[in-house]
């Protein structure tokens, strides 16, 4: 328990740190750039936003920040995807394996892991070929298959402190609570944007 107690707090205190605290700073950061450049101005539709952004930019800086900012941009959109593919990948193959395939010993959670990743590749290849290779819409794509991981995990974290840890580190209820409320969060947004995708609010 005294080990469990100390990797608990290191673990707190990273996401606190470098998840919750980083993201609010990026947020406003960026919502700063963005309001001091182009608020308020007529920039276009979907990433257009980001090209103006980006050229408003250059002129403040130097015609370098611009490719800077786009590179910059780009690296982060490609390694949120990856963070997601490895967030499915792991959530997956543990759910998997915890409730299915626990006896089966071919069936390892590396080899559970790897085969969902095989498997958003092939989609994904799919999705491409299909002729489907708007931007704004893979991005939608890739935003809908974290929040039904997200949705899930959520509810299975729940199911797991309820009924299967030991009372000793099962969650409070103040983070049984805000679960909860993570659970409402990501499956209200995960069915008004597949509403929105199959059409049903007529946009």
């Amino acid at each position: 328990m005294s080990r469990w107690r100390g990797w608990w707090r290191v673990a707190n205190h990273e996401q606190f740190w470098t998840f919750f605290l980083f993201t609010i700073a990026t947020i406003a950061i960026m919502s700063a750039l963005a309001y001091s450049t182009v608020f308020g101005q007529n920039v276009g539709e979907e990433f257009d936003f980001i090209r103006a952004e980006g050229e408003a930019l250059g002129e403040v800086v130097g015609p370098w920040f611009t490719n800077f900012f786009w590179f910059t941009g780009s690296i982060a959109l490609f390694s949120t995807n990856l963070a997601v593919w490895d967030m499915v990948g792991r959530i997956s193959a543990d759910a998997l394996k915890a409730n299915w395939l626990l006896e089966n010993r071919f069936w390892t959670e590396s080899k559970l892991y790897a085969a969902v990743l095989t498997f958003l590749f092939v989609f994904s290849v799919g999705v491409l070929v299909s002729g489907l290779q708007e931007p704004l819409v893979l991005l939608t794509i890739v935003s809908v298959l974290s929040g039904i991981t997200s949705f899930i995990y959520c509810m299975l974290i729940i199911q797991l402190n309820r009924f299967s840890l030991p009372s000793s580190v099962k969650m409070g209820n103040v983070r049984l609570v805000i679960m909860s409320i993570a659970v409402l969060f990501y499956g209200f947004f995960f069915l008004i944007t597949v509403l929105d995708l199959l059409g049903v609010f007529g946009g």
